[in-house]
């Protein structure tokens, strides 16, 4: 006995009892686990089908299922009715406006091999296009160095660059200054009449009748020979200061004399004597 006791024969006893033991743990904890999804289980609800659709039906029913057609010698295929075909009015494309866009080129530019045309419409905004763009309905074909050429359908038609701009409004300052030497020329005319009135009374002369200017150069336009037409309207030579005082001076005696009846005073101005 002693021989069978030795350590091997203890070794393996206690190897033995050990894997007992964790036998009998791992069955209680199995057990314990199926309980657990046992209990998870039982809470599930089961709906129970309505006995009712077990039921034998009645008379009246078994009636209605052998009327049936389903029973029915001559019965057929159930045919659907046909449904009618909604036939659609093909739609007419619009008529295509085969007339130019308003509008008028304002320039090209030619970048190498690129040129674009820039165009203007009615509404004064700039376009720019280039062969393949659409001018209104009219497709591009060509840009040279005066002229575009379109094409729609079969038709062509060119474009050309015209330089058609407005002409630009006559400067209010231009305008201003021509007025103020109409009002020069008018008043040294006066100024002539005036002296000559004042010389003629101051020699005791009866002043001659006063003639239209306009009159005189008629008749001499009348008489003279045509004349070649001048385009260049030549501007009248401007006074001098000088002109223009002695001018100022005999209209101002020619006032006094006239008012008066006095000779004015002396002021380096035309004497006049009384009569």
């Amino acid at each position: 006995m002693k021989k069978l006791l030795n350590p091997p024969i203890q070794l393996i006893l206690w190897l033995v009892g050990l894997s007992l033991l964790g036998l009998s743990a791992w069955s209680l904890l199995s057990l314990k686990l199926q309980d657990e999804a046992q209990a998870e289980s039982a809470n599930i609800n089961i709906k129970i089908p309505d006995a009712a659709v077990l039921d034998i039906p009645n008379v009246m029913t078994y009636t209605q299922l052998v009327q049936a057609p389903l029973f029915w010698a001559s019965r057929k295929e159930y045919v659907p009715p046909p449904v009618e075909q909604v036939v659609q009015a093909p739609v007419e494309a619009p008529p295509i406006d085969t007339n130019l866009p308003e509008g008028r080129m304002i320039g090209i530019v030619n970048v190498g091999e690129d040129a674009f045309a820039l165009m203007q419409d009615a509404a004064g905004q700039t376009q720019r296009l280039k062969a393949g763009d659409k001018w209104g309905a009219w497709e591009v074909k060509a840009i040279s160095y005066s002229k575009m050429t379109v094409a729609l359908g079969g038709q062509e038609q060119e474009i050309p660059l015209i330089a058609d701009f407005a002409a630009p409004e006559e400067s209010k300052q231009l305008a201003q200054v021509r007025e103020a030497q109409a009002q020069i020329q008018q008043q040294k005319a006066s100024a002539v009449v005036a002296s000559n009135t004042v010389t003629l009374s101051a020699s005791g002369s009866a002043p001659p009748q006063q003639v239209n200017p306009n009159a005189i150069n008629a008749a001499n336009a009348a008489s003279a020979p045509p004349q070649p037409v001048d385009n260049k309207r030549q501007a009248p030579a401007p006074l001098t200061v000088e002109e223009a005082l002695a001018a100022r001076q005999r209209l101002m005696a020619s006032r006094w004399s006239a008012l008066t009846g006095e000779a004015p005073p002396s002021s380096g101005g035309v004497p006049v004597q009384k009569q």
